[in-house]
């Protein structure tokens, strides 16, 4: 009886951890902005994070036209295990590997426009780009998905070259949650991303500092989760920018999901990486 009973005990701790495995997150956002909408779907567990995307976004087309389509690469696969991430057109049945190369390589990398930054710029003649954020909680709560989300208002205003002038308003509701995986860096507490010293546009193939850039906090900047976000312009009725989750849910996920299918295909045929 002993016996079966330790049995009974070490199957199910076993069935238990195997399942805590793999638990995580699902979530859904959709965004808009004027015309154009987009939604996102991402699934987190430990190590490994999967999105999905689908867009209506502006292309131009041979004719010198702007279109609405989707991207080619409609999913990433980051898997902090295997030191790498995986593009994926599902329509193609397609996939490339993009080895990490430091920890918080970024999601967004296989889309970027390459180019090198022009390191230690001469500040001297360049003009100044002012930001100023003012951050006030609202002191609103509801609750979103099983989570204590508060109300946060941010007023933005921002004047200088390369800049769009005016003040902005973020309206948002946040929760405490951690939407980063093992090797993506976490913000520290307060962090804003800003760059050394300005602000860059690509030119000639390069990064080339145009401004430089002066940023101002007014009040404890929120870092939470964003579940709600409207971003208006004062002075302009029409909303410029609107995102929401629609979709939240913690619990088991197919691992499955973080894995490349049998069926797709490497473009070039060079796998000096292969699917794990």
């Amino acid at each position: 009886m002993l016996l079966l009973l330790f049995w009974v005990l070490f199957l199910a701790a076993s069935e238990s951890q195997g399942s805590a495995k793999n638990v995580g997150v699902k979530f859904v956002v959709s965004h808009t902005s004027g015309n154009l909408t987009s939604e996102f779907t991402t699934y987190t567990i430990q190590d490994r994070r999967r999105d999905e995307s689908r867009n209506t976004i502006g292309i131009r087309g041979a004719d010198g036209a702007w279109k609405v389509s989707d991207p080619h690469e409609n999913v990433i696969i980051l898997r902090c295990d295997l030191g790498r991430k995986y593009a994926l057109n599902t329509n193609a049945k397609e996939y490339r590997t993009i080895p990490l190369t430091a920890p918080a390589a970024s999601l967004a990398e296989p889309f970027a426009v390459p180019g090198q930054r022009q390191q230690d710029p001469d500040e001297s003649n360049l003009p100044t780009a002012t930001v100023e954020m003012t951050t006030t909680d609202t002191g609103e709560r509801q609750i979103m998905f099983g989570h204590l989300a508060r109300h946060v208002i941010e007023t933005v205003r921002q004047d200088g070259p390369y800049l769009t002038p005016g003040e902005f308003i973020i309206d948002g509701w946040y929760i405490d949650f951690d939407p980063n995986i093992a090797c993506e860096r976490r913000r520290r507490e307060g962090e804003i991303k800003k760059d050394d010293c300005c602000l860059y546009i690509g030119m000639g193939g390069r990064m080339v500092p145009v401004a430089k850039s002066k940023f101002v906090e007014i009040g404890p900047r929120e870092t939470g989760f964003a579940l709600k976000q409207r971003s208006t312009q004062k002075g302009v009725s029409a909303p410029v920018y609107e995102f929401e989750v629609t979709e939240f849910v913690e619990g088991p996920l197919d691992p499955n999901l973080f894995e490349i299918p049998a069926d797709y295909k490497d473009p070039n045929h060079i796998k000096s990486l292969p699917p794990g």
